[in-house]
């Protein structure tokens, strides 16, 4: 396979999410090649996990300096003692899909257009299945990688799995989110609710957050006056803050 071009493939709406792991890195190879396509499959929330010997290495031998960095993806080198760190993976999440390739290739201009390597692919939906365990244990790994201290990388990786609830296997629809001073019991108790999301990643310029919206429709035998008039004015000041858009 030729996996740039691989992970420019969407699945439903796409993956919001991209995270990747490479012992060598090259920055100009990486912006150039690699982060476009992920980005084509839908990730703006991007984390590139590189060995810190080498990533020192590239930004000290004079090679091509990174441009995009903090901007349009994160770096992080996590601590390995006397080894390497030497995994090559790439984790790319949505909503309810993920897919994980685990490849021979560095995110350079030989692992990604030059050398031949190899790779596997795992795709999964949300629903139970064998490759859906496999996706998440490929996320723990990665997870347990980034310590809560690591700042911008933590925020990435925590942003991904807000918006990823079937890794702890949950789906999407099991969510209820609950708007101020409404009780959670009644016909309210069955409205599913979307939480307020940013529709971009955490480094994006300027943040698009959404209102929730209904997931079922309100029977009139559920309908409380008062409670409707709370949702309806919550709705309404919410409005003015958030701009309105499909997730």
């Amino acid at each position: 396979m030729k996996l740039p071009e691989r992970l420019a493939r969407r699945k439903g709406r796409g993956f919001h999410s991209a995270i990747v792991t490479s012992f060598a890195v090259e920055f100009a190879a990486f912006e150039e090649v690699m982060l476009p396509q992920l980005g084509a499959g839908g990730s703006s929330n991007v984390l590139l996990i590189a060995d810190a010997r080498m990533t020192a290495m590239s930004l000290s031998d004079g090679s091509n300096l990174p441009m995009q960095l903090g901007r349009d993806y994160v770096l992080f080198s996590p601590p390995v003692g006397d080894g390497v760190f030497h995994p090559k993976i790439v984790l790319q999440l949505g909503r309810d899909a993920g897919r994980c390739f685990v490849t021979s290739a560095n995110a350079t201009g030989a692992g990604l257009g030059g050398n031949v390597e190899i790779a596997v692919e795992v795709e999964c939906g949300s629903e139970p299945s064998a490759e859906r365990e496999i996706v998440r244990a490929a996320w723990r790994y990665l997870e347990r990688l980034v310590p809560s201290d690591a700042g911008a990388a933590r925020d990435a990786m925590n942003w991904a799995r807000e918006r990823a609830q079937w890794l702890d296997g949950r789906r999407r629809d099991q969510r209820l989110d609950r708007p101020p001073d409404v009780a959670p019991h009644g016909w309210y108790a069955n409205l599913q609710l979307c939480p307020l999301v940013e529709k971009r990643g955490p480094l994006s310029g300027k943040p698009r957050s959404v209102p929730r919206r209904a997931r079922q429709g309100l029977r009139p035998n559920w309908i409380n006056p008062t409670a409707l008039i709370r949702i309806c004015i919550w709705r309404v000041s919410r409005r003015s803050v958030y701009r309105k858009a499909d997730l």
